[in-house]
């Protein structure tokens, strides 16, 4: 399997060799939210939505999105924290130690500052930083932005870029922290305590009910 290394994703010459390869550009929360993104079936997407039967299939990764799965593995939590350490780890392995993994991967660069107008892309939004860089990339016109986040993907349509809006099937369940579980927990026998003691109500009423008045057994 070829790994495609930062060079190839900024030399359009070397990129021209791979022009039957369409890029998915996934967005952060992509790699955190959902399955593990080799595991998409990603032939199968490019068949049914975009109508390519012939095409290789790559994963370009910005490096915007680098970053907040990095900071994401220092200051997540529960399940996401593991999951952003585990994409940082595969990450490195592939862009620093040439790992190959199921599919071919590329690293897209920063945009350049001059390069945001601050009229479509602002410097300090997230989104506009990753749309930029694809645009400015050598894959833009085989990439496909990958989101559940509707204003990113209005922003890549915007700028003629094509793209696809995850489908929730792909979505894992969400994973309580140690915390919420706790407080389920107490929740759950906040609950359990709450029906006893009506039920002890219940009984006592019937109880005074059933009993004969005083009055009525004098008589």
């Amino acid at each position: 399997m070829i790994i495609i290394t930062n060079k190839i994703c900024t030399f359009a010459k070397i990129i021209m060799r791979e022009k039957e390869t369409i890029w998915f550009v996934l967005d952060t929360n992509v790699y955190l939210h959902y399955k593990w993104f080799e595991d998409i079936p990603w032939k199968e997407i490019i068949q049914s939505e975009f109508g390519y039967t012939d095409k290789k299939i790559g994963i370009g990764v910005p490096m915007k999105v680098l970053q907040e799965i990095s900071d994401k593995k220092d200051s997540g939590r529960g399940k996401i924290k593991k999951r952003a350490k585990k994409v940082s780890s595969f990450m490195g392995d592939v862009f620093l130690s040439g790992k190959t993994g199921k599919v071919a991967m590329c690293k897209i660069p920063l945009p350049k500052d001059h390069d945001f107008d601050d009229i479509n892309f602002h410097l300090s939004n997230s989104d506009d930083i990753i749309v930029l860089s694809v645009i400015n990339s050598d894959i833009s016109s085989n990439s496909i932005i990958v989101s559940a986040d509707v204003p990113m993907l209005l922003k890549a349509k915007e700028s003629n870029l094509r793209i696809y809006k995850i489908d929730d099937k792909y979505r894992l369940n969400e994973e309580l922290t140690e915390d919420e579980k706790k407080l389920k927990e107490l929740e759950e026998e906040l609950a359990s305590y709450k029906n006893r003691l009506s039920d002890i109500k219940v009984r006592t009423n019937c109880s005074m009910s059933a009993s004969p008045s005083r009055s009525a057994m004098a008589t």
